[in-house]
């Protein structure tokens, strides 16, 4: 009997145990029954309640009335109402995701929707800045994967929806070799000039096998700094490597270059 507007913060005993005498044919049919569910009635008001069980007897139909109530524990139920609070939150992923040998994630994983509308009480909803699905292990997965997952359960809160889609791409792992990757020069003074030998090199990247088919040389970004070389005492310097996400850098040939510093 909880107002619209209110909801509850503290929640009270989630069991009521009765001791009951009566006539065994009553006592049977009873305890046989699997939808007995106590019902306490909320007064209409905000804050703490303490209510005697035994006042509801009589609303609850499914306790005969030629049944003896010997005991009933606890004998009040405590909880408090307070002003409803709603606010929409993002959907956290709680999953495992353990890959087919040779294989591996090569996506983040994904939630649609990725957010949820939580109701409940006011002080309850501004202390929750997102809510977990429920755990869920993919062992020796091979592929994409979109399945529903239901969203990890509070008492305390109603959800504006009970389950999303989780999606993850998973793919066979290999390696692949670009040539010709240009090696860019940063920082460099407006005059001088660093002039590297050679001027492009060989890159290995290890990555899902379709992730890679679809890079290009364009994706993978090789530099030095002047910095670097004006301090070398060897001769030579290594590049630097920006490469996609979900991909491995494996080698760069050569691993070290050489370079002119030019002035004007």
């Amino acid at each position: 009997n909880i107002p619209n507007n209110l909801a509850i913060v503290a929640y009270p005993e989630s069991n009521i145990s009765l001791s009951v005498k009566g006539e065994g044919w009553q006592l049977a049919q009873l305890s046989l029954r699997s939808d007995n569910e106590f019902v306490v009635l909320a007064q209409n008001k905000k804050g703490k309640q303490k209510l005697a069980t035994r006042d509801f007897m009589n609303i609850n139909s499914w306790i005969p009335s030629t049944v003896e109530i010997v005991e009933i524990f606890p004998e009040s139920v405590e909880f408090t109402l307070e002003k409803l609070g709603t606010k929409k939150v993002r959907i956290e992923p709680n999953v495992e995701v353990n890959s087919k040998p040779g294989y591996d994630l090569v996506t983040r994983i994904f939630l649609n929707p990725d957010s949820v509308e939580i109701t409940g009480a006011k002080s309850v909803v501004e202390n929750i800045n997102s809510v977990k699905t429920e755990f869920k292990e993919f062992d020796l997965a091979e592929d994409k994967v979109s399945e529903p997952i239901n969203l990890e359960t509070h008492e305390e809160l109603h959800y504006s929806i009970q389950q999303t889609q989780v999606e993850f791409d998973v793919q066979k792992i290999v390696d692949k070799t670009f040539e010709n990757i240009p090696v860019y020069t940063i920082h460099v003074p407006a005059t001088q000039q660093l002039i590297l030998t050679p001027p492009a090199l060989k890159v290995v990247l290890r990555g899902g096998i379709n992730l890679l088919g679809k890079l290009t040389n364009e994706d993978i970004y090789l530099y030095v700094t002047y910095k670097e070389a004006l301090t070398d005492t060897v001769g030579s310097i290594e590049p630097h490597a920006e490469i996609p996400e979900y991909t491995t850098l494996i080698d760069i040939k050569p691993h070290r270059i050489g370079y002119i510093i030019k002035k004007y």
